[in-house]
């Protein structure tokens, strides 16, 4: 009985559209996917979710599909500020250009930008810790872009 609801519970998540956090399928038409990128961090962490999801092709001439990357960028921006006129609050943004086209170099997706942002609290006594906090919302942030761009592509 016991194996029985499982298994109810089961079918029930997967009719309803769940997946599990960062699961993104890609359609067969568009794998495998490569990766166009100049030394940018959302292109290798990109590439790393294509590879560790079985996705990935390893030049361009083996993709069904290619996702090009264009500008990112990184804005800061003062949110608060103590009553000394010090920095108390940042606001971290990424903006990112990314389209996909197909092995015909038609365009699937045309150029969309994704902005993802986030704020964090700056101590001048913790500059070491607030050094590591800015780099761990930055890695947090291009993981997001980048299961972003897995999601849209998964619904062409």
């Amino acid at each position: 009985m016991r194996l029985f609801l499982v298994s109810l519970l089961l079918v029930i998540c997967s009719a309803c559209g769940f997946h599990l956090r960062g699961s993104v399928s890609v359609p067969a038409q568009y794998a495998p996917v490569f990766v166009e990128y100049a030394n940018q961090a959302l292109g290798q962490v990109l590439q790393s979710l294509l590879n560790q999801q079985g996705f990935a092709a390893e030049d361009a001439t083996k993709a069904k599909s290619t996702i090009v990357l264009g500008s990112t960028t990184w804005q800061k921006r003062i949110l608060t500020m103590d009553a000394s006129g010090q920095p108390i609050q940042y606001e971290l943004k990424l903006n990112a250009l990314y389209s996909i086209q197909n092995t015909d170099k038609q365009m699937l997706l045309d150029s969309e930008n994704i902005v993802l942002s986030r704020d964090y609290s700056f101590s001048s006594d913790q500059l070491l810790a607030s050094d590591s906090e800015i780099q761990r919302i930055k890695d947090e942030l291009l993981l997001q872009a980048a299961q972003q761009v897995l999601r849209r592509l998964s619904f062409l």
